[in-house]
């Protein structure tokens, strides 16, 4: 399942009601929003594709109210306007909450980008089993990597049928207030 740009700006709108206009994005602007003059407060800009290889997941280990799970994360790629490179390896530990039917990702990998600089990427967010809507801390080197690491990566993730592998679509939050 993808979540569309639509979809991503009506749960900002339910984040920010104050800051929507009648007029910004009347298909994605929730009816209990306030409408006002003020100007949408921010753009969403497709900024990477990830793709995650997923191993066998380990036991789970039983929580209050759920299980976490363990799974691996062998190797994958991200590209985009943003960053290119290859996933290295990394972790994703969601607790699994609802008998199975909420899931609060986190992921954390490390890779290389496609000029060298080592990157460390730190996902949290909440959903259902295959799709959640996350935020992305990613840490890296390098000034064209400014606006990754200072800015808000909002992110929809979506496992595979069986397990597998999960795609992660990146979008940086911009401010377009002055």
């Amino acid at each position: 399942m993808y979540f569309s740009k639509s979809l991503l700006v009506f749960l900002a709108a339910s984040l920010f009601p104050h800051h929507i206009s009648a007029n910004a994005y009347p298909s994605a602007t929730p009816s209990s929003a306030n409408a006002t003059s003020d100007p949408f407060p921010f753009q969403l800009q497709p900024i990477f594709t990830a793709k995650l290889i997923l191993g066998k997941p380990y036991a789970p280990i039983p929580i209050p109210g759920g299980v976490l799970i363990n799974e691996p994360i062998t190797g994958g790629s991200v590209s985009g306007r943003g960053i290119n490179g290859t996933i290295l390896g990394g972790f994703a530990h969601p607790p699994v909450y609802n008998n199975g039917t909420l899931q609060v990702p986190v992921i954390d990998v490390y890779g290389v980008s496609e000029d060298g600089e080592s990157f460390y990427i730190h996902e949290t967010g909440v959903g259902s089993i295959p799709a959640q809507v996350t935020r992305i801390e990613l840490t890296i080197g390098g000034a064209k990597y400014k606006s990754l690491r200072d800015g808000f990566i909002l992110a929809s993730v979506n496992a595979n049928a069986n397990r597998t592998a999960v795609a992660v679509q990146g979008f940086l939050v911009e401010n377009t207030l002055p």
